[in-house]
């Protein structure tokens, strides 16, 4: 359980959890993109996006950037305009204390979009958004789980271990960090610097497996 769901939290009743996770997914410019788009989908819509240990935020080199969002668009994803990202902002969390609504939890996405005020192909797996930073002013940069990713583009490398580690940040569990990137000392020092409980190199971050 994690601190997204209050619905186990009930007096005398003794629960494990491992606090508000927020996963981010750095993509860097050597990464196989198509590798990454495949295993970052599989991940995040498996059960709608409903685990929440699923990438959350999708930080990607700017060099690769709109090649990235381009396969991401061609698997089926949708990304919103700012409009409709306003709409799933308001439809996700309470714009007061910023906490989510259950009512999103694990709805597809085109379920989703419809409930928040707009329309997506019925094959639509994934709701694409671009943020422009990270923290309260950017309510997507928060855990959702529902089949919804967070998008932003890092000019550096420094700049993407900074974004990863200020999404960690925002959370409250330094659970998990996903790395696509071919680099082998790149790896090395994505794992050393973020100190997460499980570092993925390669790999989604969930599995339906």
């Amino acid at each position: 359980m994690d601190e997204n769901d209050s619905s186990h939290l009930l007096p005398g009743k003794p629960v494990l959890g491992m606090g508000r996770v927020n996963t981010p997914c750095f993509i860097d410019r050597s990464a196989d993109l198509e590798q990454a788009v495949t295993d970052l989908i599989f991940s995040k819509s498996f059960d709608n996006g409903l685990i929440s240990t699923s990438e959350q935020t999708v930080i990607i080199g700017r060099e690769v950037y709109f090649q990235a969002v381009d396969l991401l668009l061609q698997k089926y994803c949708y990304l919103a305009t700012e409009q409709e990202k306003e709409l799933l902002e308001t439809f996700l969390f309470d714009p007061e204390s910023g906490t989510a609504h259950p009512r999103a939890r694990g709805l597809s996405a085109p379920a989703l979009a419809e409930l928040a005020g707009f329309t997506v192909p019925s094959q639509t797996k994934l709701i694409l958004t671009e943020i422009a930073g990270i923290g309260p002013a950017h309510p997507l940069s928060r855990p959702k789980a529902a089949p919804v990713l967070a998008l932003l583009a890092a000019e550096s490398w420094y700049e993407g271990l900074c974004l990863c580690e200020a999404v960690l940040d925002f959370g409250s569990s330094t659970h998990a960090a996903v790395l696509h990137a071919r680099d082998n000392t790149l790896c090395r020092e994505f794992a050393s610097r973020l100190k997460t409980v499980h570092t993925i190199l390669n790999g989604p971050a969930t599995r339906g497996d």
